[in-house]
This record gives structure tokens, C-alpha cells and sequence, in this order.
């Protein structure tokens, strides 16, 4: 797949459940386990994308989307977004052949999502 088609794939929705996450109340708590479940698919197929550059990382990617899941809420795209992160840098790198700009959106968006809980607790 191209990396534009997997920025209109992946990203793109990502950025609006992100977006969707900031509001208050009931629709910003569905968007934000909506951007929690889209990403950690993604995770795992960007990871299975990558996996032709190392080859249990597509294991990895499910595995670790699998974790965030468990954890839930802003901890679970927390770590959603450093993960992201640091396949945006890998892949920046070199050391995997995945779009960069797939998973620094999604990094975006995940921290996005995550700091939902600060701003209202705030508020």
C-alpha cells in the first residue's frame, strides 16, 4: 500500500477520533476508545508492514497494540503514542521500512487523545 493511501487509511481518522476525543462529556469518552481501538489496529498493521525489515515485529505490533488495549483510556494511547514515536524514529533511521509520517500522525493523535483526561480534570 502506499504511504498516502495509509495516511488516508490510518491517520486521517485517527487526527478526527483525536479531535472527536477533546469534547466533553460522553461523545469525547466514545472517541477517545475509538482512537484507542483505531490505533492499536494500526500499530499492529504498520508493524506487519515493517516486518519485512525484522521479522517478529509484526508480532510485536499486534502484541504491544494488545497491551495498550488492556490498559484503556489516556494511559493505553499514552503508550500508544510513544510507541508510534519511536517506530516514526526507527523508521526515520532506517532500521525499518515503514511511513514515517503514518506514525508520527498517529503519535499526534494518541497524545492528543491522552491528554483528554488532564484537560477536564482541570476544567
Amino acid at each position: 500500500m502506499s504511504d498516502r493511501a495509509t495516511v488516508l487509511l490510518l491517520a486521517v481518522p485517527a487526527l478526527l477520533l483525536a479531535g472527536g476525543a477533546l469534547l466533553r462529556s460522553v461523545p469525547g469518552e466514545w472517541s477517545q476508545s475509538a482512537l484507542l481501538a483505531w490505533a492499536a489496529v494500526g500499530l499492529g498493521f504498520l508493524a506487519g508492514q515493517a516486518s519485512g525489515s525484522a521479522p517478529m515485529l509484526g508480532a510485536a505490533g499486534l502484541l504491544l497494540g494488545f497491551l495498550a488495549l488492556a490498559l484503556g483510556g489516556g494511559v493505553g494511547l499514552g503508550v500508544l503514542a510513544a510507541l508510534y514515536l519511536a517506530l516514526a524514529a526507527a523508521s526515520l533511521a532506517g532500521l525499518v521500512a515503514s511511513p514515517w509520517l503514518v506514525a508520527a500522525l498517529l503519535a499526534a493523535a494518541c497524545a492528543a487523545g491522552a491528554i483528554r483526561g488532564l484537560i477536564y480534570s482541570v476544567a
